[in-house]
């Protein structure tokens, strides 16, 4: 297969002959030969050529996920769920956005991106049956963002592995009219590529010229945006990333690949990263000064150099961990959502507008109220995504406005740019950073303070 994806040059005209003039006359539909000879009594016989036939053609993409639509199990918000893709679990089909496909026949091929809004192209040709489809696992969206899924998990190359396809072959589309191919049948890395244009599309603003390289294991864990030299790059606008891809065996085995909480995870590390990498300044890296090892600490232990959502850790792996989990949420909810919901592995749903689904809980978090004493310079990875969440949705009448997709993004890169960053130190500095954005002082200082203090992350 291969890497690089060029059209192919059309066939070039054929079974032209030189005949003696007839009559000294064009015939009809040939063009103007003068040049070639009319003056002299040559003539050069010609068909005129077919007419093209305009199509338009439409991708879905066949998924099925294991997280979807998992609702929130009590509190104010008891039975709600994400907003998108909500009914995945059960398999649906989705538009794919902003995919690559290869149109041929005979000796004709054509490469197109379908619209990232639609999932669908327009081309033309004379013919109309006999079409070869080639459906590539490769989106481009936004300012010439791409993402694809390949087969070489460990190469850190400009343009690693081989793209996933499919074909289908013996199509006969519409002339005038508009078709749609839904191809995937539900395969766990076509749930991730459909996952992962999706929260391309939905989250790539400041994002230009990047590409996402998505690397495919055949283990059920391993899904990382941080291994080998996957920041290596992203100064050059490259970022690497892999993702489990065991067989699925309903009941026993799991491929993160159709987890779409943990592959958009994956994914808003990436678009974090990169934006930073983007910058005057900026270094390649994962965050510096990451420190896994929080002593053990009551009921929010996970052990070792082992963390999870609702373990301790030091708040410069609440910031890395925190963030990406505020990129999955905002793909998958709306900012404008008075409620919305956040789903990672087996447990259950988070609550992204309270902790503890407001069942007799008060401000501070699982940090504050559950986990216990020492709390200097700690946190967990659940509240620092819901102080994010709230930063980014949370308004009110004397206070309207809030930060964009964008200044969220600048509120992290500015974090790391600003250096001096340690281990312990990464609240402090992220507050400072929150003072450069360009909005009201009631959203960066009064509220940042606000819900930083009711989430519990402000130690």
């Amino acid at each position: 297969m291969p890497r690089t994806l060029l059209a192919h040059d059309a066939p070039a005209d054929a079974g032209l002959a030189l005949r003696r003039p007839l009559a000294g006359r064009r015939p009809a539909g040939c063009p103007n030969r003068v040049a070639l000879g009319w003056a002299a009594g040559l003539l050069l016989a010609c068909t005129a050529p077919a007419q093209a036939a305009n199509y338009r053609s439409c991708i879905k993409l066949q998924i099925q996920t294991v997280d979807s639509g998992l609702a929130i199990g009590s509190g104010p918000n008891a039975g709600g769920t994400e907003r998108h893709y909500a009914t995945a679990n059960a398999g649906i089909e989705v538009i794919a956005r902003g995919v690559r496909v290869q149109m041929s026949r005979g000796g004709w091929s054509q490469v197109y991106n379908a619209e990232p809004s639609t999932g669908c192209f327009n081309w033309s040709h004379a013919s109309s049956s006999g079409f070869s489809l080639r459906v590539y696992g490769l989106a481009t969206v936004g300012q010439n963002n791409l993402v694809r899924i390949h087969d070489a998990p460990t190469s850190f190359a400009t343009y690693p592995g081989s793209t996933y396809s499919i074909l289908r072959t013996g199509l006969a589309p519409t002339p005038g009219g508009t078709d749609t191919y839904a191809v995937g049948s539900y395969d766990p890395k076509w749930t991730a590529f459909a996952v992962l244009a999706f929260g391309l599309y939905r989250y790539n603003t400041g994002l230009a010229n990047k590409s996402i390289h998505v690397g495919l294991n055949s283990t059920c864990g391993d899904a990382s945006a941080h291994y080998g030299q996957s920041n290596a790059s992203i100064t050059s606008g490259r970022h690497y990333l892999v993702l489990g891809n065991c067989p699925w065996v309903p009941g026993t085995s799991v491929p993160q690949t159709v987890r779409k909480f943990i592959v958009t995870h994956e994914l808003g590390h990436a678009i974090a990263a990169l934006y930073y990498g983007s910058q005057a300044g900026a270094g390649n890296g994962g965050e510096p000064a990451m420190d896994y090892d929080h002593p053990a600490q009551g009921s929010c232990t996970q052990g070792g150099d082992f963390y999870s959502i609702r373990s301790v850790e030091w708040n410069s792996v609440n910031f890395r961990e925190g963030f990406a989990h505020f990129i999955a949420s905002a793909i998958w909810n709306e900012q404008g959502d008075t409620e919305a919901a956040f789903r990672w592995f087996e447990s259950s749903t988070h609550d992204l507008e309270r902790w503890g689904y407001g069942a007799g809980t008060g401000p501070g978090g699982r940090l504050e109220n559950s986990c216990g004493a020492p709390l200097a310079n700690a946190g967990t990875n659940e509240d620092w995504m819901r102080f994010f969440w709230d930063f980014y949705t949370n308004t009110s009448a004397s206070c309207p406005q809030r930060p964009t997709a964008l200044q969220m993004l600048q509120l992290y890169a500015t974090t790391r740019l600003n250096g001096g960053l340690t281990s312990t130190n990464y609240y402090a500095k992220m507050r400072a950073a929150a003072q450069a954005l360009s909005l009201p002082a009631c959203v960066k200082a009064s509220r940042f303070d606000d819900v930083a203090d009711f989430n519990g992350i402000d130690h």
